[in-house]
């Protein structure tokens, strides 16, 4: 892969690099790529999106205490889709951190949703909710 361009926003703090393939910008304020079908929880603050010529990759942080609600709109939006199978697990560490993980997977279309418990990224000590979108 060979960089064509990179380009860093200062106020969003966020980084695009442009390759022949696509691009992958990391960061907030990064727009969802228009081609984007799976459907996509209202509020969310993106993290990065990775848009290449066969594959786009969107991760998006919500509030931690959304995910029963965000589980809820998957549930009712995945429930009519063809070919995803549903998965789901939760831990807890010896101090007490939980961390849970819902996902809808179509192994036959690369299509995959995922709603996880996930450190902040914007640099606070909490922890949110994630979800990841991909397909082709």
């Amino acid at each position: 892969m060979t960089i064509t361009s990179v380009r860093s926003v200062l106020g969003d703090d966020s980084l695009t690099l442009e390759t022949e393939d696509g691009s992958i910008s990391v960061g907030g304020g990064q727009d969802l790529p228009g081609r984007l079908e799976l459907p996509v929880f209202d509020g969310g603050d993106t993290v990065s999106v990775f848009e290449l010529s066969d594959e786009i990759a969107v991760v998006l942080s919500y509030p931690e205490d959304a995910f029963a609600t965000i589980e809820a709109f998957y549930e009712s939006q995945m429930e009519g889709r063809s070919g995803f199978e549903h998965s789901s697990f939760e831990v807890e560490s010896a101090d007490g951190v939980k961390i849970r993980n819902v996902a809808w997977l179509n192994n036959d279309a690369n299509e995959t949703v995922t709603i996880t418990t996930c450190p902040d990224f914007t640099g606070g000590a909490g922890r949110v909710t994630c979800v990841t979108l991909i397909q082709p």
